[in-house]
């Protein structure tokens, strides 16, 4: 029997310009994965009020309606489904991203051969993305080795490409940040660098604001694909790059390029965040704060089947 991939991803495209050139790129997307014969899993967040999942299961696609709000909880929703099959290998990637279906099969066949835990593809150039792009992701990747997490051979990670493959066996390490207690250590770490600096206590009311603030900043700002490649890294485990002949949609830098006062603002934004994010999973690893997390999540069975 062959290895069994299964390709999970979610969806959300409001009635706009950019939701419609989003979508368009997503059916493409899917209809490509379908005919090659990927199992794949979307959660979706209401599209055409429902309309979308029907067009995706028509094709062939395995679609569910979002349960849970935010980015990453519905990533690990689609996970979630996606394990219940007992794949061999998981892959996510956005739908978007139409021209990765062709490097699938190699990257499938490297993640085997060298017996990795987790691969990460990496662009060899990202000169069709727009100007301010390139460099907020070029900062962003130097930042991600700067905190000490690099590929096998100590090559750098293509961490703001987005795709990830992994082994179904270490699938935990990505449910394991949107455990409830996740909130609590980012409100701890940020109080503690805050009580350094300022030299000041919270208060128990300060701590229960400090700890919802920081659920609403994990609800927009978990990716789902950040802090657990962070996590494998520190934990040892196998996590190479391979290098892939991706082409970024025309169409999509085009209309990037034209909305730049909009999408230069969110790509700040989202440096920002993921900036805090990688310093977070080192925070926790050093401190032995997570340590019962990665036992439950990393080494339980019922977790990560």
């Amino acid at each position: 029997m062959g290895l069994r991939l299964a390709v999970i991803t979610t969806t959300f495209y409001p009635s706009t310009k950019e939701g419609n050139l989003r979508k368009g790129l997503a059916r493409k997307f899917f209809l490509d994965m379908v005919n090659k014969d990927y199992e794949v899993f979307v959660v979706d967040g209401g599209t055409d009020d429902g309309r979308f999942i029907d067009e995706l299961k028509s094709f062939g696609v395995q679609a569910f309606p979002e349960t849970q709000r935010g980015l990453g909880n519905s990533r690990r929703e689609a996970l979630t489904h996606a394990l219940a099959t007992r794949p061999n290998y998981i892959l996510w990637t956005e739908p978007e991203k139409v021209d990765l279906v062709r490097s699938i099969p190699f990257m499938v066949e490297t993640i085997s051969l060298r017996e990795a835990d987790c691969l990460v593809p990496s662009r060899n150039t990202l000169s069709k993305y727009p100007l301010v792009q390139q460099c907020l992701e070029t900062i962003g990747n130097q930042l991600h080795t700067d905190y000490g997490y690099w590929a096998v051979g100590e090559k750098p990670i293509d961490a703001f490409f987005g795709p990830r493959l992994w082994e179904s066996t270490v699938s935990g390490a990505f449910q394991l940040f949107g455990d409830s207690e996740i909130p609590k250590l980012l409100a701890e770490m940020r109080m503690e660098r805050a009580e350094s600096n300022y030299k000041s206590e919270f208060s128990d009311a300060e701590k229960s604001r400090e700890i919802q603030r920081a659920e609403a900043d994990l609800s927009r700002t978990d990716h789902m694909i950040q802090m657990p490649v962070c996590l494998l890294v520190l934990q040892r485990y196998t996590v190479i790059s391979c290098p892939v002949n991706y082409e970024h949609s025309i169409e999509q830098t085009r209309f990037e390029q034209t909305n730049k006062s909009v999408f230069n603002t969110k790509m700040v934004r989202q440096l920002s965040a993921l900036d805090e994010q990688f310093g977070f999973v080192r925070w926790v690893s050093e401190n032995g704060k997570i340590r019962q997390l990665v036992k439950r999540y990393l080494f339980d069975e019922n977790i990560i089947q």
